[in-house]
Formats: structure tokens, C-alpha cells, sequence
């Protein structure tokens, strides 16, 4: 175990947009696949954050299933998706 509280990491940096890895869209190497390197119609996005690549994939229409350590990202990405 890392000994992080990724609980207290979002909480903390939500303020100023999240945390330095929540860029507010994919990260650019997982982007690259979204058109054609995803097998669908389900995907598991594990360590979802605050569900920028699962709101991209459930946009293209896939089935995602979302999950993080984090309730507090877990939260985030939960209002994420219900703003989408």
C-alpha cells in the first residue's frame, strides 16, 4: 500500500480542477484509441478517476462500468456522467 489518501488528494485539489493526473478530458494515449482500439459493447474502466474516459466511451455508446479507490472521485465522475 502506497500510503496515499486518495480520498483527502481529490478533496484537496477540487478547487483547482482536480488533481494534477485529471486533465478534464482522456489522457492523450488512451485517446488516441477511442475511435478504433475499443472492443465493446462493455468496458471496465478501473481507477476511473472522475470519469473523463468513462464519459467519452459511454458517449461513443459502449457500456462502461466505472470504479475507483476513491469515493470522492467515484462522486465526481457520478456528476460527471449525469451532466453528460
Amino acid at each position: 500500500m502506497t500510503g496515499f489518501d486518495y480520498d483527502e488528494i481529490y478533496r484537496e485539489a477540487a478547487a483547482s480542477g482536480g488533481p494534477a493526473w485529471s486533465i478534464g478530458v482522456p489522457q492523450p494515449a488512451l485517446a488516441a484509441v477511442l475511435d478504433g482500439g475499443v472492443r465493446g459493447p462493455k468496458v471496465l474502466d478501473v481507477g476511473c478517476g472522475p470519469g473523463d474516459l468513462a464519459v467519452a466511451l459511454a458517449r461513443r455508446g459502449y457500456e462502461v462500468t466505472a470504479v475507483d479507490i476513491s469515493s470522492v472521485a467515484i462522486d465526481m465522475a457520478r456528476a460527471e456522467a449525469a451532466a453528460a
